[in-house]
């Protein structure tokens, strides 16, 4: 008797999809490895769909009862299956990926084998060198899956029938691991989150074609005219991707402290100790007024919007949508964080500078809502840096978004330390680097280099490392001197993750530091893994606030959330914002200075948000 038949009896059921590809908009399913779990068994089965046709009207029908559906990288299969019209329960689906990464978000490896062998003793089968003997080529995973849908089917089915297995007993063991960890609220987040981000993705993002192509024409002549000027002013041809082209036009010294600079400013050296002409130096170089770095920079970030048209929007597209993928935590991709923070990939919609407004328009403007609706930009105001002050606990800091919510963060560390908000010369001192410094676990010898203070260099287990000097060491003195909380909040944060291993955020993800290494960026990874997660329950929230509205969540990108909205559903705006802003304790977790999102409407991305 097939499993079909009785699949609604199981207490959670795992579903494995074998497709063609792995782009769910353009491959498609061909078989389905399935197990069920009845409490006591695990019982299996794989269902080649093209030998048995009828398999899918049986799963229209049982998989919509299932009380629970997990699998890894669910979303996956989650696409498939809707691609062949089955009713996934958007609602019961429980990923063993995303809670792998829950339980531990070091791990070496996030795939179904490595963690089936580490924490339940199955690994995936190894058919490859099967696979190479029917069809050619060398024996691995990467050569041979392409050929898997060209398999007979019972190798196919030898294959595939083991991963659903191990998926289930990977979940069970993770259930008792989420219970005694307490990730029960974060798990919660990341269940509810899911539905939401199949929908983002199966509904896509309209683009532009025609003017992605047009911008890249014009974006040829801006580089022919800029690398002409460039040509000109270095009195040479230069190509801006040289190493050492730059560093001749350029001509960097070395000091009697051994340290690189062009003029006044001050470069890092390479690993071969060369010194390094990237994008932060030729920042500082345009800033200090020498006359080949702005144009050095306009050429290599026009090339890369070019780059970004070509590979990102029109190399994706289809039929004028691109489907972005959305990783909500880490995996083997190298593209979640550990913080719980989105990364986008196919294509990398994060990647678009936003302060660029050249590159931005260029970019942007090529992302345009639904046919006769505006595209509405929700833009979080400095919220990482809202999260920062909450946690320092100050009360100066306090009263004065109290008196003014609207209040620049910056700003207010400026007012109360005496410092300029911004430099007042490159690498001057400021507020604001000290602030990102401290949010972002600086150390103090980096921060003194990126300053121009002075500091030594020092080995450290065959590691140069940055001490910093005297002066350095008295102006950062002097700045948690001045707001005392947040010395307190970076101590006490790197003590918890020293004693117990580490720090949760406000929705209880667990942030952890291996061998009690980087403590030191503890304060800082809580406030950003708090930011994410609260950014993740707003989305949950504005999902139901917005249902029957017509309005459409298109995009998750760094502090912004993006919609595509119906003209006569913009009178909701008001109440969206409120939704977003509701950090009371009873909406959200409870915030201690206001957090402010403001709404902005426009015909495509970069006219919402600029």
């Amino acid at each position: 008797m097939s499993i079909l038949s009785h699949l609604s009896k199981f207490q959670i059921v795992a579903l494995d999809t074998e497709t063609t590809g792995l782009h769910w908009y353009k491959d498609r399913m061909f078989g389905i490895a399935i197990a069920g779990y009845d409490g006591k068994d695990i019982i299996s089965e794989y269902i080649d769909i093209r030998e048995k046709p009828r398999a899918l009207e049986f799963l229209k029908k049982e998989v919509p009862k299932l009380r629970k559906v997990c699998n890894h990288n669910l979303k996956f299969d989650a696409h498939f299956m809707l691609n062949e019209d089955i009713p996934v329960p958007l609602d019961r689906l429980e990923c063993t990926s995303v809670r792998a990464a829950l339980i531990n978000e070091h791990e070496e490896s996030f795939s179904l084998g490595a963690l089936g062998e580490k924490y339940v003793g199955m690994g995936k089968l190894n058919i490859y060198q099967e696979l190479a003997d029917l069809f050619g080529g060398q024996a691995t995973r990467g050569v041979q899956m392409k050929n898997l849908h060209r398999a007979p089917s019972a190798l196919a089915g030898k294959y595939a029938v083991v991963d659903p297995v191990i998926a289930l007993k990977l979940w069970l063991w993770q259930e008792e691991e989420i219970k005694r960890q307490g990730l029960e609220q974060v798990w919660d987040l990341e269940r509810k989150l899911m539905p939401i981000l199949i929908q983002m993705e199966r509904a896509g993002v309209r683009v532009d074609v025609e003017r992605a192509q047009n911008s890249m024409k014009g974006i040829d002549s801006l580089v022919w005219a800029a690398q002409k000027e460039l040509n000109k002013n270095a009195g040479r041809e230069v190509n801006v991707n040289s190493s050492p082209q730059m560093r001749e036009i350029m001509r960097p010294e070395k000091g009697e402290d051994g340290r690189w600079r062009v003029g006044s400013v001050l470069l890092e050296s390479t690993d071969s100790g060369a010194p390094s002409l990237n994008a932060d130096a030729l920042r500082a170089l345009t800033e200090a007024g020498h006359p080949l770095a702005a144009n050095t920079l306009r050429i290599r970030k026009l090339v890369k919007g070019k780059s970004f048209l070509k590979d990102h929007i029109l190399g994706h597209e289809v039929n004028g949508i691109v489907y972005p993928n959305y990783n909500q935590t880490r995996g083997d991709n190298e593209m979640g964080t550990g913080t719980g923070r989105f990364s986008i990939d196919d294509p990398a919609l994060q990647q678009i500078p936003a302060r660029d407004k050249e590159i931005a328009e260029i970019a942007r403007s090529c992302f345009i809502p639904n046919q006769g609706e505006e595209w509405c930009c929700f833009d979080f105001s400095q919220f990482e840096q809202r999260w920062f002050a909450h946690y320092a606990n100050e009360k100066t800091v306090y009263d004065i978004y109290e008196a003014n919510p609207n209040a620049d963060f910056y700003q207010v560390m400026a007012d109360l330390t005496g410092l300029p908000r911004n430099p007042t010369h490159a690498g001057g001192v400021n507020a604001k680097t000290m602030t990102l410094a401290a949010i972002f676990g600086m150390g103090a010898g980096l921060l003194a280099q990126k300053m121009n203070m002075s500091y030594t260099v020092e080995k450290y287990k065959g590691r140069d490392c940055l001490r910093a000097g005297d002066e350095a060491k008295e102006v950062l003195s002097k700045f948690y001197a001045s707001v005392p909380g947040i010395r307190r909040h970076l101590d006490l944060a790197a003590s918890i993750a020293k004693s117990r291993g580490y720090v949760k955020t406000a929705m209880g993800r667990h942030i952890r530091f291996p061998g009690g290494q980087f403590t030191h960026k503890a304060g800082g990874l809580v406030l950003q893994g708090t930011a994410a997660d609260c950014l993740k329950l707003k989305m949950i929230q504005m999902h139901e606030f917005i249902k029957g509205t017509g309005i459409q969540m298109l995009l998750s990108v760094h502090d912004e959330i993006d919609m595509s909205v119906p003209k006569e559903s913009k009178h909701l705006t008001d109440g969206m914002i409120r939704v977003y802003t509701a950090f009371d304790g009873v909406d959200g977790p409870k915030c201690r200075v206001p957090i402010i999102c403001s709404a902005q409407y426009g015909p495509n991305w970069f006219e919402a948000s600029k």
